[in-house]
């Protein structure tokens, strides 16, 4: 039954608010940042800190993991979560696979369309185009993660890793963090990584090695084995005064008028800092998300009906919205080609693609609610009674 008009809207059970808004706003940055040639992702968060919607994504996707699972684990036992966590992985694989096969056939038509390959070489396509058969097995199998479609593998594998990973737990949960930190450490050191494709010309831009430490440090917060530290005014205005500080040192306005901040910006910033999640992005991510859960701390229960709930009901069908922004980024970047970058032509591109994003997510919402079904009764099925 609906809520009444006027009424709040029951939380779904186990939610955070913080985490859905969070998720939700990394939908639309995500969205932003894959436009390409995109003027307004000179402005994006990432432009002004270390980290970027990739770390939010794959933190905000480990607490949400916490929630999700981590009590079937505590309750109902390791078989159980595990076949939650295998039916998501299912999930997960089915959208990687039909996604990008629907986008490769999207962008090669639009190629067909318009005359020539700039689609097609833009997103790396020629490998499909011409071992289609080979191609489509090696994706199945995640030997090959294709551009722009890089960061769900990388969920489907640290997903897949958390059967084992509470099974750790049972004897220990500080070596399930000890070994998950190590193995970031080792990858800082040594460069472990994974081949993207079958010939290994080319490694995952998303080391799942490394980028695993900030999963399980969500996943262990929501799931009961880490307590964040409290908040208080003294710890938040250091924190805000950290994030601050970081912006004049990783924006390119600042390195333009000051240059000797992009030289230090380059000297502590490696290349290969996404590939690794380096320290400074790890750091970043976690006091940025530490800081943002401070200060929302009393305001959570209200921001389902607040202004800003479009953006949570985004956060909360999050696997629908992150595949139609990877395919609506694509086509504004083709709608920006025809139309020319104007700054009127990106805002209503830009626009354009958020409310599409925020319509797709209630639809989302709308037909998961219509696909549930009650309980039957007596009541609903006179026979039962006389079963």
């Amino acid at each position: 039954m609906s809520p009444a008009p006027g009424t709040a809207e029951p939380k779904a059970r186990g939610r955070d608010a913080r985490i859905d808004l969070a998720r939700g706003l990394t939908m639309l940055i995500i969205f932003v940042a894959h436009v390409p040639g995109n003027l307004w992702a000179e402005f994006i968060p990432a432009r002004m800190g270390f980290s970027s919607g990739a770390e939010a994504f794959v933190l905000c996707s480990g607490l949400a993991c916490g929630i999700a699972f981590g009590g079937t684990f505590q309750r109902d036992g390791w078989l159980a979560g595990t076949r939650r966590i295998g039916k998501r992985v299912w999930q997960l694989w089915l959208a990687q696979v039909l996604t990008f096969g629907g986008f490769a056939a999207l962008m090669l038509s639009i190629d067909a369309w318009l005359g020539g390959d700039a689609y097609a070489a833009r997103y790396s396509l020629a490998y499909p185009v011409g071992a289609p058969l080979e191609a489509a097995l090696a994706l199945m199998t995640l030997r090959y993660v294709p551009d722009f479609f890089d960061i769900l593998p990388l969920y489907i594998v640290l997903l897949a890793a958390v059967p084992l990973m509470s099974l750790v737990a049972g004897a220990s949960r500080w070596l399930v963090l000890g070994l998950s930190a190590g193995l970031w450490l080792v990858v800082q050191v040594v460069p472990l990584n994974l081949p993207a494709n079958p010939a290994g010309t080319k490694l995952w831009y998303f080391d799942p090695l490394a980028w695993q430490f900030l999963f399980f440090l969500g996943y262990a917060t929501t799931a009961g084995w880490l307590t964040p530290p409290r908040a208080t005014p003294a710890r938040i205005a250091v924190a805000g005064a950290i994030i601050l500080a970081c912006i004049p040192l990783t924006f390119w306005g600042a390195h333009a008028a000051f240059p000797v901040l992009g030289e230090l910006y380059r000297a502590i910033y490696p290349a290969e800092a996404i590939s690794t999640l380096h320290p400074l992005r790890l750091a970043h991510v976690l006091l940025l998300a530490w800081l943002f859960a401070a200060l929302l701390a009393s305001r959570r229960s209200s921001l389902y009906d607040g202004p800003l709930k479009p953006v949570l009901v985004v956060g909360q069908q999050s696997l629908t919205t992150f595949l139609t922004g990877i395919v609506l980024a694509a086509l504004a970047g083709v709608a920006l080609d025809l139309i020319g970058r104007g700054i009127a032509a990106t805002a209503l591109i830009n626009l354009t693609g958020c409310a599409l994003l925020v319509a797709t997510a209630y639809a989302a919402r709308t037909v998961k609610a219509s696909l549930k079904t009650r309980t039957p009764t007596g009541k609903d099925r006179p026979w039962l009674a006389t079963q």
